[in-house]
């Protein structure tokens, strides 16, 4: 597992100096995308199964992918099949999100509310993570009803829990304590 993860980091990251290099970064991000969207459909994930020859899965892949292929994406997804790596095309595509997004100062935010936040109140909590971060910031929000009131911000490994219950539980633990 470890090691699926390193490789799919040197992909990434060799996928995305390649594109920087030819100034196709945009292109390589929707191009990653669509190959994963193919192999996660339910026909083409029977075949990256190991049962199959490689030269049979690149003719398959060929055949859903029913496009002009420019050689470079083919060699890709040649290079992916013959070394059995299609299964960490996921990972490849998260690592490749994150170098995409560090080379454009891009930060993903997730708001996690218990009610719709009305678009002001969220135009106004970007502009203010955007002052505060000095980066672009994409916000997606959800809705969770378990929280009582407030909102929690999620960014890759940092949380920032602003809602009665987590203030409930601090002033539980330091009583407690």
């Amino acid at each position: 597992m470890f090691k699926d993860i390193k490789i799919a980091r040197l992909y990434a990251k060799a996928i995305f100096d390649f594109a920087i290099q030819n100034k196709s970064l945009k292109i390589w991000k929707e191009k990653i995308k669509l190959f994963l969207n193919i192999c996660e459909c339910q026909e083409m994930k029977e075949f990256i199964c190991d049962i199959y020859p490689s030269h049979i899965i690149l003719k398959i892949f060929l055949i859903i992918y029913n496009q002009n292929i420019d050689t470079y994406s083919k060699n890709l997804i040649k290079l992916l099949i013959i070394n059995k790596r299609l299964k960490i095309l996921k990972n490849i595509f998260i690592y490749f999100i994150q170098f995409y997004n560090d080379y454009y100062n891009i930060i993903n935010i997730e708001i996690i509310t218990p009610f719709q936040l009305h678009n002001n109140k969220i135009q106004y909590i970007q502009k203010q993570l955007t002052k505060k971060i000095n980066k672009t910031i994409v916000l997606t929000l959800k809705k969770n009803q378990s929280i009582l009131n407030g909102i929690i911000l999620k960014s890759n490994n940092i949380v920032a829990d602003i809602c009665s219950m987590n203030y409930l539980n601090q002033l539980s633990n330091y009583l407690l304590s």
